[in-house]
Protein backbone atom coordinates (compact mmCIF):
# COMPACT_ATOMS: atom_id res chain seq x y z
CA UNK A 1 0.00 0.00 0.00
CA UNK A 2 2.86 2.38 0.85
CA UNK A 3 4.53 1.77 -2.50
CA UNK A 4 1.21 2.34 -4.27
CA UNK A 5 1.32 6.00 -3.23
CA UNK A 6 4.67 6.53 -4.98
CA UNK A 7 5.43 7.13 -8.62
CA UNK A 8 6.42 4.15 -10.73
CA UNK A 9 10.12 5.17 -10.90
CA UNK A 10 10.30 5.46 -7.09
CA UNK A 11 8.60 2.07 -6.62
CA UNK A 12 11.02 0.51 -9.10
CA UNK A 13 14.04 2.05 -7.35
CA UNK A 14 12.95 0.83 -3.91
CA UNK A 15 12.26 -2.69 -5.14
CA UNK A 16 15.62 -2.80 -6.96
CA UNK A 17 17.54 -1.58 -3.90
CA UNK A 18 15.86 -4.10 -1.61
CA UNK A 19 16.56 -6.87 -4.13
CA UNK A 20 20.28 -5.98 -4.20
CA UNK A 21 20.49 -6.52 -0.45
CA UNK A 22 18.60 -9.85 -0.65
CA UNK A 23 20.77 -10.96 -3.58
CA UNK A 24 23.86 -10.20 -1.47
CA UNK A 25 22.57 -12.72 1.05
CA UNK A 26 21.78 -10.16 3.73
CA UNK A 27 18.72 -10.21 5.97
CA UNK A 28 17.77 -7.28 8.23
CA UNK A 29 15.95 -8.12 11.44
CA UNK A 30 14.53 -5.86 14.14
CA UNK A 31 15.65 -6.24 17.74
CA UNK A 32 13.37 -4.40 20.14
CA UNK A 33 14.09 -2.77 23.48
CA UNK A 34 15.41 -5.01 26.23
CA UNK A 35 16.32 -7.69 23.66
CA UNK A 36 19.23 -5.45 22.61
CA UNK A 37 21.93 -7.07 24.75
CA UNK A 38 25.44 -5.84 25.52
CA UNK A 39 26.93 -7.88 22.67
CA UNK A 40 24.63 -6.09 20.21
CA UNK A 41 25.50 -2.73 21.75
CA UNK A 42 29.19 -3.60 21.30
CA UNK A 43 28.58 -4.50 17.67
CA UNK A 44 26.45 -1.43 17.02
CA UNK A 45 29.06 0.88 18.52
CA UNK A 46 31.75 -0.76 16.38
CA UNK A 47 29.60 -0.11 13.27
CA UNK A 48 28.94 3.46 14.39
CA UNK A 49 32.67 4.19 14.95
CA UNK A 50 33.66 2.54 11.67
CA UNK A 51 31.21 4.60 9.64
CA UNK A 52 32.33 7.84 11.26
CA UNK A 53 35.97 6.93 10.53
CA UNK A 54 35.16 6.24 6.86
CA UNK A 55 33.72 9.75 6.63
CA UNK A 56 36.79 11.26 8.36
CA UNK A 57 34.71 12.33 11.32
CA UNK A 58 34.70 11.73 15.07
CA UNK A 59 31.79 9.88 16.66
CA UNK A 60 30.22 11.92 19.42
CA UNK A 61 28.30 9.19 21.27
CA UNK A 62 30.23 6.81 23.50
CA UNK A 63 29.76 3.11 24.05
CA UNK A 64 28.66 3.93 27.61
CA UNK A 65 25.94 6.22 26.23
CA UNK A 66 24.36 3.33 24.32
CA UNK A 67 24.33 1.10 27.41
CA UNK A 68 22.78 3.89 29.45
CA UNK A 69 20.06 4.68 26.91
CA UNK A 70 19.39 0.96 26.51
CA UNK A 71 18.91 0.58 30.26
CA UNK A 72 16.98 3.83 30.78
CA UNK A 73 14.47 3.62 27.94
CA UNK A 74 14.44 0.23 26.24
CA UNK A 75 10.77 0.54 25.28
CA UNK A 76 11.77 3.42 22.98
CA UNK A 77 14.47 1.60 21.00
CA UNK A 78 14.50 -0.58 17.90
CA UNK A 79 17.76 -1.78 16.38
CA UNK A 80 17.83 -3.22 12.87
CA UNK A 81 20.66 -5.72 12.52
CA UNK A 82 21.84 -6.80 9.07
CA UNK A 83 23.21 -10.33 9.02
CA UNK A 84 24.63 -12.62 6.39
CA UNK A 85 22.13 -15.41 5.82
CA UNK A 86 24.91 -17.97 5.32
CA UNK A 87 26.54 -17.66 8.76
CA UNK A 88 24.31 -15.13 10.63
CA UNK A 89 27.34 -12.86 10.98
CA UNK A 90 26.24 -9.25 11.60
CA UNK A 91 27.58 -6.71 9.09
CA UNK A 92 25.61 -3.53 9.87
CA UNK A 93 23.03 -2.00 12.17
CA UNK A 94 20.79 1.01 12.59
CA UNK A 95 19.23 2.33 15.77
CA UNK A 96 15.93 4.19 15.88
CA UNK A 97 13.94 5.72 18.70
CA UNK A 98 10.18 5.26 18.90
CA UNK A 99 6.99 6.04 20.71
CA UNK A 100 3.44 4.93 20.00
CA UNK A 101 3.03 7.39 17.13
CA UNK A 102 6.37 7.54 15.35
CA UNK A 103 9.85 6.20 14.85
CA UNK A 104 12.59 8.81 14.79
CA UNK A 105 15.83 9.35 12.98
CA UNK A 106 18.51 6.74 13.01
CA UNK A 107 22.09 6.11 13.85
CA UNK A 108 23.72 3.79 11.37
CA UNK A 109 26.94 1.96 10.80
CA UNK A 110 28.47 -0.98 8.96
CA UNK A 111 31.64 -3.01 9.22
CA UNK A 112 31.59 -3.92 5.53
CA UNK A 113 30.14 -2.34 2.42
CA UNK A 114 27.09 -3.97 0.83
CA UNK A 115 25.40 -1.96 -1.95
CA UNK A 116 22.10 -0.41 -0.82
CA UNK A 117 22.38 -1.85 2.69
CA UNK A 118 22.28 1.62 4.22
CA UNK A 119 18.87 2.23 2.66
CA UNK A 120 17.55 -1.20 3.70
CA UNK A 121 18.71 -1.03 7.33
CA UNK A 122 18.04 2.66 7.88
CA UNK A 123 14.85 3.27 5.89
CA UNK A 124 13.10 0.32 4.26
CA UNK A 125 13.21 -2.26 7.06
CA UNK A 126 12.29 0.36 9.72
CA UNK A 127 9.49 1.69 7.53
CA UNK A 128 8.14 -1.83 7.01
CA UNK A 129 8.39 -2.52 10.75
CA UNK A 130 6.54 0.71 11.59
CA UNK A 131 3.73 -0.13 9.17
CA UNK A 132 3.44 -3.66 10.57
CA UNK A 133 3.21 -2.25 14.12
CA UNK A 134 0.65 0.45 13.33
CA UNK A 135 3.09 3.32 13.75
CA UNK A 136 1.95 5.98 11.32
CA UNK A 137 4.94 8.29 11.11
CA UNK A 138 8.63 7.86 10.36
CA UNK A 139 10.74 10.93 11.07
CA UNK A 140 13.79 10.15 8.95
CA UNK A 141 16.00 12.88 10.34
CA UNK A 142 17.69 15.83 8.70
CA UNK A 143 19.70 16.02 5.51
CA UNK A 144 19.61 14.22 2.24
CA UNK A 145 17.57 14.58 -0.91
CA UNK A 146 18.06 10.82 -1.25
CA UNK A 147 15.27 10.39 1.32
CA UNK A 148 12.71 12.01 -0.97
CA UNK A 149 13.46 9.41 -3.64
CA UNK A 150 12.60 6.76 -1.05
CA UNK A 151 9.16 8.01 -0.04
CA UNK A 152 9.99 10.59 2.61
CA UNK A 153 8.44 14.04 2.37
CA UNK A 154 10.19 17.15 3.67
CA UNK A 155 8.67 18.73 6.75
CA UNK A 156 9.58 21.89 8.60
CA UNK A 157 11.70 20.85 11.60
CA UNK A 158 11.03 21.93 15.16
CA UNK A 159 13.76 22.34 17.68
CA UNK A 160 13.92 23.47 21.27
CA UNK A 161 17.23 24.82 22.53
CA UNK A 162 18.39 26.71 25.57
CA UNK A 163 21.41 28.85 24.84
CA UNK A 164 23.17 30.28 27.88
CA UNK A 165 24.84 33.24 26.21
CA UNK A 166 22.24 35.97 25.46
CA UNK A 167 23.97 37.24 22.31
CA UNK A 168 24.23 33.74 20.88
CA UNK A 169 20.60 33.08 21.78
CA UNK A 170 19.49 36.22 19.87
CA UNK A 171 21.56 35.20 16.83
CA UNK A 172 19.99 31.77 16.68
Amino acid sequence: EFLGHLTQPKRKKIRAERRKVRDAGIHVEPVVGADIDEALWDFFHRCYRTTYALHHSTPYLTRAFFSLVGAAMPEHLVMFVARRESDRKPVAASLLFRDDEAIYGRYWGAVEHVPCLHFEASYYAPMQWAIEHGIGRFEGGAQGEHKMARGFQPVRPRSFHWLAHPAFSQAV
